[in-house]
């Protein structure tokens, strides 16, 4: 019987020396690989155009979302610069290094009169489409559409 070696990082060996005596760990790891390989060759059996057209359509999904997503808030973005964007505001989103996604959704969430908790959630759901997409699209959009009114204003400041 061919024998190969497991690696064990050195947190798990106290457990496996602990219960190494009243555990076959062959034995466990056997039924472990046999589960995993059963698993896998049950996958693979899925045919090549079945998976090309789920990932077509998976495609499809998450651009629909990030789209409407993007129209949205490009739509809120533009109006929420309009009406309550102070200069710092559009500095910190435009012209501060590293100024992500993550810290524009940070700034409205304090700063956005009319965006709620729920608002994204409820958006995504209402148009029936995936809401981490749809909240990525929504951003990008309330960016670009900030950036249309800072592009307008920059200038004459």
């Amino acid at each position: 019987m061919g024998k190969i070696g497991i690696y064990i990082p050195d947190d798990q060996m106290p457990a496996i020396e602990k219960w190494q005596k009243e555990l076959n760990l062959s034995e466990i790891f056997r039924r472990a690989f046999y589960r995993e390989v059963a698993i896998r060759e049950s996958t693979s059996k899925i045919g090549d155009k079945v998976v090309r057209d789920l990932v077509e359509r998976l495609k499809r999904e998450e651009t629909e979302s990030y789209e409407n997503g993007r129209q949205l808030g490009k739509t809120d973005g533009n109006k929420w610069a309009k009406a309550s964007a102070s200069l710092r505001v559009f500095r910190q989103v435009f012209e501060e290094e590293g100024f992500d996604d993550d810290a524009l959704y940070g700034l409205l969430d304090d700063d956005y009169s009319f965006f709620e908790e729920e608002y994204l959630e409820n958006a995504a759901e209402s148009a029936g489409v995936d809401c981490e997409t749809f909240r990525r699209g929504y951003l990008s959009g309330f960016r670009e559409g900030m950036r249309e009114v800072w592009i307008a204003v920059r200038g004459k400041l």
